[in-house]
């Protein structure tokens, strides 16, 4: 069982760097504190939820779902030519992983045609080797042609009126449909990594039957790291790892490199 542990204290008061909108439409990039390692960070929040964080002092991604994320992208080759992104936030998962594939152009879906100039302006997102799409990503994958990508990060949410933390995902993104269109973008030795946010009742139930829908496209996915532990009812994050293997082949692969926890196991437990 992962370790519960307690925030460092606060020692940086929060700036608003940038501000625009009213309401729904707010959006807000913020210097503050990451309680858990009492470092500095730019934040961008959409309504009340955090999109997106970077460390100031060196420009590394703040949320650890980014660190596993970069992690697993090791096992994709580094002479990769396309990536996907879909959810571009402030960029940071392109800041991430530019370095690691020299090759790759990455693509970059995102609904709220804002995010881009901020993601270049206050997060370091390159500009050489990437492509912005403001659209949606159902609408981008009905439309999209040419080379399939060698990697897949799927990061989809919408900000919600109630929380700080993350959003909820768009039921669209996980209909079958759409999950069926989107492996047929995906080379065939490709790699799909998804960050999944939900409480533990909506794990329990919810995860099971999106990996079924996985299944029937032909990718085999499976948790791989938990980000945090919190109480039942509080929302933590989840990363899904998936790719065209026989399960025991990918979690044998993930093994050997070390790139499995408490995640996965509990999942079985499920299961």
């Amino acid at each position: 069982m992962l370790r519960q542990e307690e925030p460092a204290k606060v020692l940086h008061m929060d700036r608003i760097i940038f501000q625009e909108g009213e309401g729904a439409e707010r959006i807000t990039v913020l210097r503050t504190t990451d309680a858990w390692t009492n470092r500095a960070v730019l934040e961008l929040r959409l309504l009340r939820q955090r999109a997106a964080a970077q460390y100031i002092d060196d420009g590394e991604p703040a949320y650890r779902y980014l660190v596993h994320w970069r992690h697993l992208a090791h096992l994709v080759p580094s002479t990769t030519e396309k990536i996907l992104l879909l959810g571009g936030g402030a960029g940071v998962a392109v800041t991430a992983m530019y370095e690691m594939f020299p090759k790759a152009h990455f693509t970059v879906v995102e609904p709220d045609g804002r995010l881009q100039a901020l993601a270049e302006r206050y997060f370091s997102c390159p500009t050489e080797r990437v492509t912005w799409h403001t659209m949606t990503a159902e609408a981008f994958i009905e439309q999209d042609k040419g080379p399939r990508y060698g990697l897949i990060l799927f990061d989809v949410f919408e900000p919600t009126l109630v929380g700080d933390d993350g959003g909820v995902v768009p039921e669209s993104v996980h209909d079958q449909r759409f999950l069926h269109k989107l492996m047929d973008r995906m080379l065939q030795r490709g790699m799909l990594l998804q960050n999944y946010i939900a409480t533990w009742n909506e794990l329990r139930g919810d995860l099971r039957s999106l990996v079924q829908r996985y299944k029937k496209t032909g990718l085999t996915i499976t948790p791989c790291f938990m980000t945090r532990l919190n109480r039942p009812g509080e929302r933590q994050n989840i990363v899904l790892v998936g790719e065209r293997r026989p399960e025991i082949a990918l979690k044998r692969r993930l093994l050997a490199h070390g790139l499995t926890d408490t995640a996965q196991s509990i999942f079985e437990e499920w299961s």
